[in-house]
C-alpha cells in the first residue's frame, strides 16, 4: 500500500497554545470498478507527548462513510479510521476528500484533511460515451443520435434497459441490444445542457453505465455566447461581463425575472445602444462573495411571452486578491499558473504495436523471468509510458471474436521513465493444442482505453 504522509497546520486558536505535531496518511484502495463501493482506512498520527482528539472526521461527498467520527490517540501512537468510499461515474486517477480537526489540552486547534485515492476503471471499451447534439433549432424538426456500447469484459455485452433520462431528453434500447437511441424531447427547455443518460448494464463488475448527452437548445431568443466563459480573473476587481440576447426573428421581447445559480453577483438586464428592435443586454457583476477557485454555475433568463427560460452556463477560474502568478517563460511576457496536483495532463496515445515486432524487441529484456506455467507467454515493451495505468489482455477463439477479457485487474505499468519496460503474462487457463488469438489493450492514467498491439495468432502447446 502506498500512503503519502502531510501535515496540515491551519489556524491558532489562542496566542499561548502549543503546535501539536501529528500527521495524517492518504489512504489507498487500489483498483475498483465504477459504480461499486471502496474501502481503506485513514490513519492519523500523534507525534505529540500528550494525547490528541481527531473529530469531526467527515467526507466531503455525501455518497462517502466514515466509521467514526471522533478518536482519541495517545502520545506517539497511531489510529485508523475505515471508511467507504462511493465511486460513481468517476474514471481514472481518483481522489475522495475527507476533513477533520485537532484539540489537546492547552494545545491549538487545527483543521486537516486527507484523502482517500485510487484507479477506477470502466467495462466499457469506450469509458466516456458521449452524444453532442450541437445547436438545435427548435423551430426545426428535432434530432436523435446513436451511441453504441460496447465491452470485452463478457461475451455477450448488452445494455439491458434505459434506467433513467434527463425531461429534456427521449431514450431507448436499440433493437441489437448495445445501441441507445437518443432524441431531443418535445418542447425542450431553452440553453446550453449536459445531462446523462443512465443504462444498465449486464456486466458482473459495472451494474450500468451512463452517457453524457449535450446541447445548445435554441428558441427565437438567443445569448451570443453560451456559456459565458471568464477566464482567469481575480477577487476583487471589476468583474463584469456583458452578453448580448437577440431575437432572431427582429421582434421585441420581454424578459421576467433573472436568477444565478451556483454564481454570486447581480444580473441585470439593458436595452442595447443603440437601441435595436429584438436586442437586449444582459450585464453580470460578480461580487465578493463568489468563491475563490473554479467558476461553475448558471444563469436563468425568464421570456415570458414564449413561457420558457433560457440556461446560460457561466464558466472561469477566480483567483484570491493575494494569489501570485507563475510566468512559465521568462523570455516570453504573460501570465501562466501552476497545474493544480489533482489535474491530469493527457499524454498523446502511443502508436499500435504488433506483438510478433514487439516479442523481438523484447529480446534484449530477457534477464526478467517470465511467469510461471506451460501456457502460451505473451511479451511486449513499451516506452514513454508514464501516462500509462496498466494493461488489459483480450483473447478469442478464432481471429474475428469475440474477444474476453482475460486479466481482471490490470497488469500494473512499471515505467519509472521515458525508457522501455518488458511485460510479460502467461495464459494458464489455455487448452494444450487449441487455437487462440490475443491483443493488448493499454488503460492510460485518466481512464481511456487504446488497442497496443493488432490480433496474433497462438496454439497452445
Amino acid at each position: 500500500m502506498l500512503s503519502l504522509m502531510s501535515l496540515f497546520p491551519i489556524l491558532l486558536v489562542s496566542n499561548t497554545a502549543v503546535m501539536p505535531s501529528f500527521s495524517s496518511e492518504n489512504c489507498h484502495f487500489g483498483e475498483a470498478y465504477a459504480f461499486s463501493e471502496v474501502s481503506c482506512q485513514l490513519t492519523f498520527s500523534n507525534e505529540s507527548e500528550i494525547p490528541l482528539r481527531f473529530y469531526d472526521v467527515a467526507p466531503e461527498s455525501e455518497s462517502d462513510s466514515v466509521a467514526t467520527k471522533e478518536l482519541t490517540v495517545a502520545p506517539h501512537a497511531r489510529a485508523y479510521v475505515p471508511v467507504v468510499v462511493s465511486l460513481g461515474n468517476a474514471i481514472g486517477l481518483t481522489r475522495h476528500g475527507f476533513k477533520y480537526r485537532v484539540a489537546g489540552e492547552g494545545v491549538a486547534v487545527l483543521n486537516g484533511q486527507t484523502r482517500a485515492e485510487g484507479f477506477v476503471i470502466s467495462v466499457l471499451d469506450n469509458p466516456q460515451a458521449e452524444l453532442d447534439f450541437g445547436a438545435v433549432d427548435t423551430k426545426a424538426p428535432l434530432p436523435e443520435m446513436t451511441v453504441t456500447l460496447s465491452s470485452h469484459n463478457i461475451a455477450d455485452f448488452k445494455v439491458a434497459k434505459v434506467a433513467s433520462v434527463p425531461p429534456w431528453l427521449d431514450a431507448s434500447v436499440a433493437a441489437d441490444a448495445r445501441s441507445v437511441v437518443v432524441k431531443i424531447h418535445k418542447n425542450p427547455p431553452l440553453g446550453l445542457y449536459g445531462d446523462f443518460v443512465k443504462v444498465a448494464i449486464n456486466t458482473p463488475e459495472q451494474p450500468e453505465a451512463w452517457i453524457l448527452v449535450k446541447a445548445d437548445i435554441h428558441g427565437d431568443v438567443v445569448p451570443a455566447m453560451n456559456p459565458l466563459v471568464t477566464g482567469l480573473i481575480r477577487a476583487g476587481e471589476n468583474n463584469e461581463f456583458r452578453i448580448p440576447l437577440t431575437s432572431r426573428s427582429g421582434r421585441a421581447f420581454a424578459v421576467g425575472k433573472v436568477e444565478l445559480e451556483n454564481v454570486h453577483g447581480t444580473a441585470v438586464i439593458q436595452p442595447c445602444a443603440p437601441a435595436v428592435a429584438g436586442c437586449r443586454w444582459l450585464d453580470l457583476t460578480l461580487s465578493n462573495e463568489q468563491p475563490v477557485g473554479s467558476i461553475k454555475g448558471n444563469i436563468y433568463i425568464e421570456l415570458p411571452t414564449q413561457q420558457q427560460k433560457i440556461k446560460i452556463g457561466v464558466r472561469g477560474l477566480l483567483l484570491a486578491k493575494e494569489a501570485k502568478l507563475k510566468t512559465l517563460d521568462p523570455s516570453k511576457p504573460g501570465l501562466g499558473v501552476e497545474e493544480p496536483a489533482d489535474l491530469q495532463t493527457h499524454a498523446s496515445p502511443q502508436p499500435t504495436v504488433g506483438l510478433d515486432r514487439a516479442i523481438k524487441s523484447a529480446i534484449s529484456h530477457v534477464e526478467d523471468s517470465p511467469p510461471p506455467g506451460n501456457g502460451p507467454l505473451l511479451k511486449w515493451t513499451v516506452s514513454n509510458a508514464l501516462a500509462i495505468h496498466g494493461f488489459q489482455i483480450f483473447r478469442a477463439n478464432n481471429e474475428d471474436g469475440p474477444y474476453v477479457l482475460q486479466n481482471k485487474l490490470t497488469i500494473a505499468n512499471k515505467a519509472e521513465d521515458e525508457g522501455s519496460s518488458l511485460y510479460q503474462w502467461r495464459d494458464n487457463t489455455a487448452e494444450t493444442g487449441r487455437t487462440y488469438w490475443y491483443y493488448v489493450g493499454v488503460v492510460f492514467n485518466d481512464g481511456r482505453k487504446q488497442t497496443l498491439s493488432s490480433p496474433q495468432r497462438v496454439v497452445a502447446k
